[in-house]
């Protein structure tokens, strides 16, 4: 439970540890500008305003951060103001601004502890740090309570000196003055304001921390190794001015970390000598902890130098450690106190923790491991196989109010730990935290999505599965069922004489198996959600599908298909919906036969997902074609979208008489949005067509409703509805967040926009296909179908899915 809750706990400071001075001044500059533009008059930044602020420190910072690592630091940053604000108002509390530290007398500490109800800021006088079981309690709301500001850290300080100053001033105000002026100012006005007043306030102590900082520095690197030796005369090479030279060639050796080492140096010349005898990584781990002892402790291990003695914490530490000595045992023997044995326990095993970043790290080869090269069993089928990932359980300690998630199928407390190794057998990836109750494959997901876990993926090397080396888990549910048009077929039309296919190049481009029928480059959205509920392979057509295959779910999608019979007939050869449901009214009817009986076969359809998106089609293939169909001239669009939905409705009770009862209902995206359409009807091939979107967004308000009524009226079933225009409208209004420079063009097409005529057999499509997000004239290619999919498996915002996502649902 230790490793896996630091492993959490301390997640906000690891993320201050990104954030440079100069980066903490640049993210103060650029909310200061977005404010005195007039963009928090109410007080908050809107959502673009977020994204527009995200975009620029990226951009000049030469980061990546997300949208929660952004908000997470402007709340840190917040959060520290308030806490110092309250303290240094206290009375008996001083502000030492060379030193950047708190000064009170303990007494002044003593009541201030008291008064307050967080319990939470170290104390910065002569008395004694907490005992070992405040130390637990600290930890404990450390890791379940929030992010936990320590004063004394100059880290975490970036706007203690000017804050001071800022405080003092408005402490110091007459409460006439502030009356006067609140008449004049709403509340929103004057919050705005504040913040204003408070974040200038941030940007002047960043600049002055950074130029403090530099003028610092600079003092000690007047120094030249000759003038350094006639301070302290080198008697072998592991002299002060060896190792400022070494110092000076680390180029990611910040100033701070530069002071901190040479005053490390000037006052041990044991350092000195482990320091130049370290290799450059080594040294780089070191120079970042600050338990320096335990650290050197454990790199000599590393290093297997023999010759380090530890002292006697370390090595009643390492006995517990290495093995397994109970610390009670420990006290008696070495006669101490339990407390204190318990306490450098913490410190080693933390330093191990630290360590771990450097232990655990990914190959640097791209070459052949011999164990594969030199097996003829295995060479050349398993050429680019990096390693071998697991998962295992580890005993934990749980508070009781968490033991049901710990407790895992053999009903003891652990953690779910997944783990990759190389063929060396050494630990490449090592991932904690997870409860005991977490799948497999919903671990191993979380490990690949969450970009800074550092995944070991390998420059040209992919990790393949094979008999021997493989990942193992089950997915989130037994099977999953697909329902739709060409946004998901996936190879149904291929048999059919019709226009609607795509099993030609360059579809399927950049699929695994090449064209295969899918309408994109890639993947669909419905490839991509199987992947994410844990399925080890795509699922396949109702065409193929047979035998135990089916157990895991068909897909049953049909280009140019609709909810009503006639749509899309002019392409020739589809399957509408009430087509498809009857194709899996056939396969219920096989799953009966495999598993033995109904109740068997209902019992396990009830845990399956069932996706279905039609209604697309109704609209660009019937509604707005009046040279096939005559459905634009009798019904208004509000009429129109009425007996859609009543048909829609008939149909799904057909799929819930069959055993559905978790189905996600995708809504219609921008129509009026795609190359086709801007094509045609759009005057300067940017604007999107009003028309064709309003009426799309009245089919999509009465299928959110249809949904509120399905699971009013069925409540064994569980019915959600996904907002796929929404999230299309996200990233059309907004495409630099999401990678992409083109969304009013396809990729593959003729004509204007690229979407005239859609993709034709073997044209040669655009090369840079992840910036684009329409694959032909109305397809998303696979960057875009992965983000659809992903919002709708786990939602961003809180209309992405209604009333949960996929995830959800999944779990329910």
């Amino acid at each position: 439970m230790l490793v896996g809750s630091m492993m959490k706990g301390n997640s906000s400071i690891d993320e201050d540890s990104l954030w440079t001075p100069q980066l903490e001044k640049l993210f103060i500059d650029i909310m200061l500008k977005e404010i005195n533009k007039g963009n928090m008059a109410d007080g908050h930044f809107s959502f673009d305003t977020w994204k527009k602020m995200l975009a620029t420190l990226n951009e000049l910072g030469k980061r990546s951060f997300t949208m929660t690592q952004f908000k997470g630091k402007f709340n840190r940053m917040c959060l520290l103001h308030r806490e110092f604000s309250t303290l240094i108002n206290q009375t008996g509390f001083g502000w030492d601004a060379e030193t950047n530290t708190v000064h009170a007398l303990e007494e002044s500490w003593q009541n201030y502890c008291r008064s307050t109800t967080t319990g939470v800021l170290h104390c910065a006088s002569t008395q004694d740090p907490p005992n070992s079981d405040e130390e637990n309690a600290l930890e404990e709301r450390l890791i379940h309570g929030g992010v936990h500001v320590n004063l004394e850290s100059p880290t975490q300080d970036p706007v203690m000196a000017i804050l001071k100053s800022d405080i003092t001033t408005r402490s110091s105000k007459r409460p006439s003055d502030s009356s006067d002026e609140c008449p004049s100012k709403s509340k929103r006005e004057l919050m705005s304001s504040q913040m204003n007043n408070a974040l200038q306030s941030m940007a002047e102590a960043a600049k002055v921390r950074i130029e403090a900082s530099k003028a610092k520095a600079e003092r000690y690197k007047r120094y030249t190794i000759d003038e350094v030796s006639s301070i302290i005369a080198p008697t072998n090479d592991f002299s002060l001015g060896k190792c400022i030279n070494i110092l000076e060639t680390m180029e990611d050796v910040n100033d701070e970390i530069f002071m901190k080492a040479i005053e490390k140096f000037k006052q041990d010349p044991d350092d000195r000598e482990i320091f130049v005898n370290m290799s450059f990584a080594r040294r780089m781990v070191w120079l970042d902890e600050e338990e320096d002892d335990d650290m050197f402790f454990l790199l000599m291990f590393v290093e297997n130098k023999n010759n380090h003695i530890p002292k006697e914490p370390q090595r009643t530490s390492m006995l517990t450690v290495g093995h397994n000595v109970r610390i009670r045992v420990i006290a008696d023997r070495f006669q101490h106190s339990t407390e204190t044995v318990n306490m450098q326990f913490k410190k080693i095993v933390r330093a191990i923790c630290r360590l771990g970043k450097f232990i655990i790290r990914p190959s640097q080869s791209n070459e052949v491991h011999p164990r594969i090269a030199n097996n003829t069993k295995f060479f050349p089928y398993f050429k680019k196989c990096i390693g071998a990932i697991d998962g295992t359980y580890i005993s934990a300690w749980a508070p009781v109010s968490k033991l049901v998630s710990y407790r895992n199928r053999k009903a003891t407390i652990t953690h779910n730990i997944m783990c990759a190794c190389d063929f060396d057998m050494k630990f490449t990836f090592v991932y904690t935290g997870w409860e005991g109750t977490a799948n497999d494959s919903r671990v191993f997901l979380d490990a690949l999505q969450r970009q800074e876990n550092n995944f070991p993926w390998l420059p040209s090397v992919v990790l393949v599965l094979s008999l021997w080396y493989r990942v193992e888990g089950d997915p989130q549910v037994p099977c999953y069922f697909i329902f739709g048009d060409s946004l998901v077929d996936n190879g149904n039309n291929n048999q059919l004489q019709s226009l609607a296919r795509s099993d030609y190049m360059p579809y399927g481009i950049d699929f695994p198996g090449g064209p295969t029928g899918r309408f994109s480059n890639g993947k669909t959205t419905v490839d991509v959600i199987a992947e994410l509920l844990g399925f080890d392979d795509y699922i396949p057509p109702y065409v193929s599908a047979s035998g135990q295959d089916i157990l895991k779910g068909v897909n049953y999608a049909s280009a140019a298909a609709g909810i009503r019979e006639e749509t899309g007939q002019q392409l020739g050869g589809r399957i509408s919906f009430s087509g498809q449901v009857k194709n899996y009214q056939n396969t219920v009817s096989q799953v009966v036969n495999l598993l033995g009986n109904e109740n068997s076969a209902a019992n396990y359809l009830s845990k399956c997902i069932y996706s279905i998106g039609l209604g697309s089609n109704d609209y660009l293939n019937n509604y707005f074609m009046p040279a096939f169909y005559s459905t634009g001239s009798q019904y208004t669009p509000e009429q129109y979208a009425d007996i859609l939905i009543n048909q829609y409705n008939q149909q799904l009770k057909a799929l819930y008489d069959y055993g559905a009862r978790k189905m996600v209902l995708f809504g219609i995206g921008q129509i009026g949005c795609s190359p086709s359409e801007l094509a045609q009807n759009s005057p300067d091939g940017k604007t999107c067509v009003q028309r064709i979107n309003s009426a799309n967004q009245i089919f999509n308000s009465r299928l959110k409703s249809l949904v509120n009524t399905l699971n009013n009226n069925l409540s064994d079933a569980r019915f959600i509805y996904i907002d796929s225009y929404g999230i299309f409208q996200d990233i059309i209004n907004s495409p630099l967040t999401y990678g992409f420079k083109v969304t009013n063009a396809g990729c593959c097409g003729v004509g204007r926009n690229n979407g005239q005529i859609t993709c034709l057999p073997m044209q040669t499509p655009c090369q840079n296909r992840n910036e684009y997000l329409f694959w032909d004239a109305y397809h998303p290619t696979e960057a875009g179908n992965a983000i659809v999919a992903k919002r709708a498996y786990s939602a961003q915002a809180a209309s992405d899915a209604y009333p949960v996502d996929i995830r959800r649902l999944a779990q329910i």
